[in-house]
């Protein structure tokens, strides 16, 4: 506890040596911040000094190597000399080299090791370097051929040289100047070291006088140390021997003693109070009161103040209630609070249960509100709450009989149920009555109310008692009422407006169904003429025409095709817009029913230079169930969206078709499998705000009048809806400027067939294809019908290939490789070409394969061809 009983000699002494001891101190932490400073600066600047040291080194080495690498190449400035000697001579090849060092001398000089010395010197031995390295040795060479005289250089070299020797030598003496430079700052470097040495031994002797000034203050300051906690101990033993709980604590609330009741109270050790705060015993939402309290004791010095009860925490976290009186008394440190503590735990245990009860009885009164009463049987007496009364309208205190105004206030058409509800409850054994009836007030009005009430009965079931509430739900019945009588305003509209939309329903039907019989006459009859117009024109195009009639007649093929598409894209949306379509499954050569579709394609492919890739994996079943003619729609309004947004691609369109077994064949009946039909184009790409609404009919992807792609927008639309129709999904993933893959994933049921037995491979086919996506294509097809192949990519090894050939061969080879072809014609090797496929019909031969597409049957049809030539040959 705080020593309160100083003398003021004391003091003083105290006040003196505290002075000394503080300005020692501050002595000592001063010059000891001054050396720390001044070593670290010292050691700042020694860095900064060892990475300057090592950058200038660096740079002298960088700069040494230059200056010799730069004599060396120039020859010590003889460079310029030589050069003219080897003109003279005639001799180029020695000219050259010269001219190729000094283009090595001009890159050098501009280098960043050569950037620390002058830029003028460097900048003009540059230009006369360059003057001399860009001579052109080939005109030179010419007009010495020509007898051109050797005068013709507008140079001279002999100047030249002697400015060449003049710049290099003053570089060599910009070198050593500041290499002199710099080891004249190396030296006053050191002299400045040496000085900041001496001044810090200087300040680190200095420092002695304060240390020794502190030590002797602080050994006077332990003796009176010893002397205070001697006097602070009787008066410890003063305020544990005090009867009562009392507390003595600064006005900063930090205890300065407790008596012994407090320890055993609160049930801390006695060693506890020494360094706690008044805060510690007590929870964090009594601190502040606390303060409070405690400023306004001390404010009102002599003035008798109310005890506070608050609530104390106990040593194992209880809060326990208390009641507070303080008291004070001066020192010279200021004032001490006296903290004296009653224990009011069993009052506040009654205080509590007041509480309760009193809180049960206001939330009583609260549900008074809606209308309490109380009716005594056994007197027939009455009474009514004051809300009761405001609700009924009466004035003037409570009514002398209050039976006869209880009821009395019951609507008189509701009061023989009321009767009859309450003599039923009357008869029986329940405890609670609810009913619900009118109530009429005072000024004439009628409300709505629910009774619940709560009976009292006697040992023989009798009801003696009954208390209840009346609940005013005037505005709820109001509201309920108007509820029904919307509900059945409602059902009138909706049974109305059903009967309305059955009618418009019928209409739309017949209408739609009229225009679908329209569209189907009207579709018939279009149809016949257009092919008619489409036939003639490819008889047409077979006779005799010059080129402008044979363009004109192309030209109305392709747009009576073209208004044919359209025409049948508007039927079928037509048709599955009606609901008409109807699958019908049917058995199909799935891969030549594919080959019949892209062969149909590959003229249009030919003639807008692109490339068509045919890719059918193995494992694809041969025969599945499927409607030929909706399946042919999907896959060829994919097949051209591929070709119209591919055309323009650069270099050059590239359309894949891919039939593949799906990865996920789960959920699968007997005899089902799952097939994905790819259709990837190279070209514009979609973006993604445009493929939420690509499969929504006549949505196009360009929009604006100067579109560069025709189509009504409706192809996708209905491969859609085909597809799921099929049962399947048609998926498309791209992006601007990415291919666009349309995946048709459907399950088609697959009828087993008998496997034919396929006749022995008796040859060995030797395939060079260097594009990849053929390559691929073309190694499925070999694969699928069993044939062995081996790739080359060069005629050695094509040459290596052939030497261990141990049946006989054949040579699968692309008609524009003419390497391989020759290799085949002087080896008398059998060659079977891929040709590119023409662009006129007319010029299609059936003995050859062509590209793009790449028909499966075409390919085997002449690898047979072969097969059988070699064999009747052997």
């Amino acid at each position: 506890m705080r020593d309160w009983v100083k003398s003021t000699e004391g003091l003083d002494s105290e006040k003196r040596n505290r002075f000394i001891l503080n300005v020692a101190i501050v002595s000592l932490f001063s010059l000891m911040v001054l050396i720390t400073v001044t070593e670290a600066i010292q050691l700042i600047d020694a860095s900064a000094k060892v990475e300057n040291a090592t950058t200038v080194v660096a740079r002298i080495h960088s700069q040494e190597d230059g200056l010799f690498a730069l004599d060396a190449l120039t020859s010590r400035g003889l460079i310029i000399t030589e050069f003219m000697d080897a003109l003279a001579a005639g001799d180029l090849f020695v000219a050259d080299s010269i001219r190729t060092r000094l283009i090595s001398a001009r890159q050098l000089l501009l280098s960043e090791g050569m950037m620390g010395l002058p830029k003028d010197t460097r900048i003009d031995l540059s230009r006369l370097l360059g003057i001399y390295a860009n001579f052109e040795l080939s005109t030179y060479s010419h007009n010495n051929a020509e007898g051109a005289a050797f005068n013709l250089i507008p140079l001279n070299a002999e100047v030249d040289t002697k400015t060449l020797i003049a710049d290099l030598q003053s570089l060599r003496a910009y070198q050593k100047n500041w290499m002199t430079e710099l080891a004249g700052q190396a030296l006053g470097s050191r002299r400045l070291n040496y000085t900041q040495s001496f001044l810090v031994i200087l300040m680190i002797s200095l420092g002695f006088i304060p240390l020794c000034c502190g030590i002797i203050t602080s050994r006077y300051f332990a003796r009176e140390h010893q002397q205070l906690l001697n006097t602070r101990e009787y008066f410890n033993r003063l305020i544990s021997s005090l009867p009562g709980m009392v507390l003595l604590t600064d006005r900063s609330g930090a205890i300065i003693g407790a008596s012994k009741a407090v320890t055993e109270f609160l049930g801390h050790s006695e060693d506890w109070y020494v360094g706690a705060t008044v805060a510690q015993i007590l929870p964090k939402r009594f601190r502040q009161q606390y303060q409070l309290y405690s400023q306004n004791h001390l404010k009102l010095k002599g003035t008798m103040v109310k005890g506070r009860e608050l609530l104390l925490l106990s040593a194992d976290d209880r809060e326990l209630p208390v009641e507070l009186h303080f008291g004070d008394f001066a020192t010279l440190d200021g004032d001490v609070l006296v903290v004296c503590f009653s224990d009011v735990r069993e009052r506040r245990a009654l205080y509590q249960r007041y509480q309760r009860v009193q809180r049960r009885f206001d939330m009583a009164m609260t549900a008074s509100r809606d209308g309490l009463w109380d009716w005594d049987l056994s007197t027939n007496e009455v009474l009514f709450s004051a809300s009761w009364l405001e609700m009924m309208g009466i004035l003037g205190g409570h009514p002398l009989n209050g039976l006869v105004v209880f009821e009395d206030c019951v609507l008189p058409e509701d009061r023989p149920r009321v009767k009859r509800e309450l003599e039923a409850f009357f008869r029986g054994k329940d405890l609670l009555f609810r009913t619900e009836h009118r109530l009429r007030r005072r000024d004439g009005g009628i409300c709505d109310v629910v009774s619940r009430a709560c009976a009292q009965r006697d040992s023989s079931g009798k009801v003696v008692r009954m208390v209840g509430v009346h609940s005013d739900v005037t505005s709820f019945k109001e509201v309920e009422r108007e509820v029904l009588r919307l509900n059945r305003n409602l059902e009138d509209r909706v049974r109305l407006r059903t009967q309305q939309l059955e009618n418009a329903l019928v209409s739309a039907e017949a209408a739609n169904s009229a225009k679908a019989a329209f569209l189907s006459v009207m579709g018939h009859e279009i149809r016949t003429p257009m092919n008619g117009v489409i036939g003639m024109t490819d008889l047409l195009s077979k006779t005799t025409l010059d080129r402008e009639q044979r363009m004109m007649v192309d030209t109305v093929r392709r747009s009576s095709q073209s208004l044919l598409a359209t025409l049948d894209h508007i039927l079928d949306y037509v048709a599955l817009e009606s609901g008409s379509v109807e699958i019908i499954p049917e058995e199909i050569q799935l891969v030549e029913f594919i080959e019949g579709l892209v062969d149909s394609v590959g003229l249009d492919v030919a003639k807008n230079k692109q490339r068509f890739i045919l890719h059918v994996e193995p494992g694809v079943p041969p025969v599945v169930l499927a409607d030929a003619g909706y399946l042919g729609k999907v896959i060829r309004n994919l097949i051209d969206n591929a070709i119209k947004f591919s055309v323009y691609t650069v270099p050059q369109g590239v359309i894949q078709l891919r039939v593949a077994l799906a990865a996920d064949q789960a959920n699968l009946a007997s005899g089902q499998q799952r097939l994905e039909i790819k259709v990837i184009d190279n070209g514009i790409g979609i973006s993604s705000e445009q493929r939420g609404q690509l499969f929504e009919p006549f949505v196009q992807i360009e929009s604006n009048r100067a579109r560069r792609f025709g189509g009504t927008g409706l192809g996708l639309a209905i491969s859609a809806r085909i597809v799921a129709l099929m049962g399947g999904q048609l998926a498309l993933s791209s992006g601007p400027e990415e291919e666009t893959c349309f995946t048709g994933t459907l399950v088609f049921d697959v009828p087993e067939v008998a496997v034919a037995i396929e006749e022995a491979r008796n040859i060995e086919i030797l395939a060079c294809i260097p594009d990849p996506l053929l390559h691929n294509a073309l190694a499925a097809i070999l694969e699928v019908n069993a044939y062995s192949v081996t790739w080359f990519t060069s005629t050695a090894e094509l040459s290596s290939a052939v030497a261990e050939l141990t049946v006989p061969g054949v040579v699968l080879a692309l008609a524009a490789d003419q390497d391989t072809l020759n290799y085949c014609a002087e080896h008398n090797l059998k060659v079977l070409k891929l040709s590119e496929r023409p662009r006129d019909k007319a010029t299609l031969r059936l003995d050859l394969v062509y590209t793009d597409p790449l028909l499966p049957s075409a390919l085997l049809r002449a690898l047979e061809r072969e097969q059988r030539v070699l064999s009747i040959g052997l």
